[in-house]
């Protein structure tokens, strides 16, 4: 009898997974810096297969919110590029295209854009670490509610583990708003932040809300993940926790945390997919529910 390809399996789990997220009610809250960071895992003792010097993963995200009395829904397509020839280095881009729907108001534009390094180097066997850095750069849509208005810096670090068929992380980072000016640190301070709304006064006077990954100006981001791996690797589903915490700013919520899943399936050397979802371990949340499938191209 011959066998079932094992892009099949991947396939037809994939299609059961993604209806069971979509079918089932649940609420999630929005991660805010960490999920551009690589999500590498160290190396099980032994394993010798080469990391593709270029990777090119495609995210889509499905997004619901509600602010205040405003319910809305947002598609965020992330489109990322990394670069991997030298060794134990990552260099990277990430540029986001968003679809927002509020109320019967649809607008589509870019998100801001996330470059970042990172440097990775072994502790001991099956066992690494990373030490890291993102810029957000501030080329998104403002007026529209999709982007934020000014730069972002987010140093990290994470140490990663390989046991077996086991695969362990965590990351801890701080991300904060970068003044460009005196001027804009004093309209930080002239307009302050309510709650993980970032009010501010365009040229035709009117307030404006982010409704995209809202943040405030200063956190502490904070991600661990397990996972367990099937099939000489072929397919790993990964169970995770991350949330931020709020240091600075007038939000009366200073800790928001969520877990969720993510599975993972290699059709072949060059070719990856991706699901994941998200619920709320606190309340409230950013956004209501949140789920994604994604793919990666190895070169």
């Amino acid at each position: 009898m011959s066998q079932v390809p094992q892009p099949f399996y991947c396939m037809s789990l994939m299609v059961i997974v993604t209806l069971l997220i979509l079918l089932l009610p649940h609420r999630a809250v929005a991660s805010c810096g960490l999920d551009v960071c690589p999500l590498d895992s160290a190396q099980a003792e032994g394993d010798e297969r080469q990391v593709a010097e270029v990777q090119l993963p495609v995210l889509f995200q499905l997004n619901k919110f509600t602010v205040g009395d405003t319910e809305g829904h947002y598609v965020e397509s992330l489109l990322r590029a990394e670069y991997r020839r030298f060794e134990h280095w990552v260099f990277a881009a990430s540029l986001p295209i968003v679809h927002l729907m509020v109320d019967d108001d649809n607008r589509t534009g870019l998100g801001n854009g996330v470059i970042l390094t990172e440097w990775q180097f072994p502790l001991a066997a099956s066992l690494s670490a990373s030490l890291g850095a993102q810029v957000e750069l501030p080329i998104g849509d403002f007026d529209a509610g999709i982007a934020s208005d000014h730069v972002e810096a987010l140093p990290y670090g994470r140490i990663t583990m390989a046991r077996g068929r086991i695969r362990a992380g965590a990351d801890l980072g701080f991300r904060f708003a970068v003044a460009s000016d005196e001027e804009e640190a004093e309209d930080s301070l002239e307009y302050p932040l309510i709650g993980f709304l970032r009010p501010h006064t365009p040229a035709d006077g009117d307030g404006n809300v982010l409704y995209v990954n809202p943040h405030e100006e200063r956190e502490l981001l904070y991600r661990a993940m397990v996972g367990y791996t099937f099939m000489d690797d072929v397919l790993a589903p990964a169970a995770f926790v991350h949330g931020q915490r709020v240091l600075s700013g007038d939000s009366e919520t200073k800790t928001y945390v969520n877990g969720g899943f993510q599975l993972r399936c290699r059709l072949n050397q060059q070719l990856e997919l991706m699901l994941l979802g998200e619920v709320p371990l606190t309340s409230p949340g950013r956004i209501d529910w949140r789920t994604g499938m994604g793919v990666t191209l190895h070169l």
